[in-house]
């Protein structure tokens, strides 16, 4: 029998786990990953996809640019950027991105004017 665990609407049984974020750009570019511009991951953990939406509606939306900063213990830090193949309201992109035993950071890299919001759904799994 699996029980259905839940911790703060995260889905812990699944394959597959969510983060939320939300970017304002006037306070910066660093997405806050639930609540914290920094995520530290303890365990074996791929990015698989993150998502992100424009909360303002507009005629054209422009492809969403990324970038990722991982930051080991053993200090192989590591930058990736990664683009959106899309310009709708909410654009998915493919990570794959192993982040073990690291605290990461996102960015959007995109310059948007003060005052755009953003939201983020990064999915991940544990192998």
């Amino acid at each position: 029998m699996q029980t259905d665990l839940s911790l703060n609407g995260h889905n812990l049984s699944g394959p597959i786990h969510h983060i939320h974020g939300y970017l304002n750009t006037k306070n910066g570019y660093a997405f806050l990953l639930n609540g914290l511009d920094k995520l530290f991951f303890l365990d074996d953990v791929q990015i698989v996809n993150i998502t992100v939406c424009y909360l303002k509606h507009k005629n054209k939306y422009p492809p969403v640019h990324l970038r990722i900063k991982k930051h080991t213990q053993n200090l192989n830090n590591s930058i990736q950027s990664f683009i959106s193949n899309n310009t709708t309201r909410t654009q998915k992109i493919n990570i794959n991105l192993d982040v073990s035993f690291s605290y990461i950071i996102v960015e959007m890299t995109t310059l948007f004017p003060p005052g755009e919001e953003f939201l983020l759904l990064m999915e991940y799994r544990i192998p």
